[in-house]
């Protein structure tokens, strides 16, 4: 899920139902009018394809969102790479770039920063087995719509998934707590991780 600011609405795509199908549907609920009864709006259109845990991005500037891997389960899981842009006004909604980016994965960390407008995208699984996560660094520009892998030369932070990842506006870096070096396992690191500076 992610919260569109220009247009003060939240916006999820997939994951799993209480009857525990995966949909692939995109669901829209305006934050303004917020209340637990407040009901979300069911977007029709082409989609992406059914998905678990895939990392949802809103453009604070554009006004779009983009979407980026995630996997879907069967007798042999299915792990996504592909970026969809999703654009709000647009007749035909979701359109999928076809760019090069990161391996595929899911259950990645993003956070936006605002000082060079740019994604920061970090770590996530590469399946659903004993696999240990992904230790590498992207970013997302979404003017020119392409990936860039970050080489972070000392002290790189470990490899991992499903961490906690925000953008601190005062210090122009982006911080990292938590997370898990396997997608099964039964504990989750605690540790802090401070990426780039002005």
């Amino acid at each position: 899920m992610t919260y569109d600011e220009r247009r003060d609405r939240f916006i999820m795509f997939g994951g799993r139902a209480s009857n525990c199908s995966t949909p692939a549907n995109t669901l829209e609920l305006p934050a303004a009018a917020l209340t637990p009864s407040t009901p979300w709006d069911d977007i029709q259109g082409t989609t992406p394809s059914a998905r678990l845990a895939p990392s949802l991005f809103a453009d604070p500037v554009s006004g779009l969102s983009f979407l980026y891997g995630g996997w879907v389960t069967g007798t042999s899981p299915t792990i996504f790479f592909d970026t969809w842009q999703y654009n709000p006004q647009a007749a035909t909604r979701w359109s999928n770039l076809t760019i090069s980016g990161p391996p595929a994965r899911h259950s990645t960390s993003v956070a936006y920063d605002s000082r060079r407008g740019r994604f920061v995208l970090h770590g996530g699984f590469p399946d659903v087995a004993m696999t240990p996560a992904r230790a590498d660094t992207w970013e997302f520009n979404p003017v020119t719509r392409t990936w860039a892998a970050l080489t972070v030369s000392a002290n790189p932070i470990p490899a991992r998934g499903a961490a906690a990842l925000v953008y601190h506006s005062k210090l122009g870096r982006v911080v990292l707590v938590g997370g898990r070096a396997i997608y099964n396992a039964s504990t989750a690191n605690v540790d802090v991780w401070v990426l780039g500076g002005p």
